[in-house]
């Protein structure tokens, strides 16, 4: 993983009443246990005034301290945590957590609503290549031989959410 400059601090965050150990650095805040699986990009925790969250996800749930939370959960964990202290945004780099669910808030709304702050989250996978610090958004990726790349398959992006 590469990261944003400056050490890396341990924070325990309380979830349902369990402690979870997340790396800080900088304006990040991994909850990743297999940081291998995420090569990103110098976007990353280098944007001030936003914290980024880094850790797997889908849209109606992510990945904290090895339990599916809800997005409500992860909301109030930052909140009671003092995790927002000086952020005025959220960005979250976990998969589809910015993804439409049909009749309920996604995980995205859900922390924007809950936090009062504006969410951008994925709405497909986010995926890297070993060796490279791009990410992809996207539902797949396939090698293109004769442009000697890797093309997204279903391209998605970041999508913005503001409070309701």
């Amino acid at each position: 993983m590469r990261a944003a400059s400056g050490p890396v601090e341990s924070s325990f965050i309380k979830v349902d009443g369990g402690t979870v150990i997340a790396a800080r650095q900088g304006n990040s805040l991994t909850f990743v246990d297999d940081l291998d699986s995420f090569r990103l990009n110098s976007e990353v925790g280098n944007t001030p005034n936003r914290l980024d969250i880094v850790t797997h996800g889908n849209p109606d749930s992510v990945l904290v301290g090895g339990q599916s939370i809800s997005g409500n959960q992860l909301a109030d964990a930052l909140i009671q945590n003092g995790q927002l202290d000086g952020f005025n945004q959220i960005k979250l780099f976990s998969c589809s957590t910015g993804c439409d669910i049909p009749g309920i808030d996604n995980v995205a709304q859900t922390v924007a609503n809950k936090t009062r702050l504006p969410v951008s989250a994925p709405n497909r996978d986010l995926i890297t290549i070993s060796g490279s610090d791009k990410i992809f958004i996207a539902d797949d990726l396939k090698f293109n031989h004769e442009l000697n790349q890797w093309i997204p398959v279903n391209e998605g992006s970041f999508i913005d959410f503001l409070p309701k």
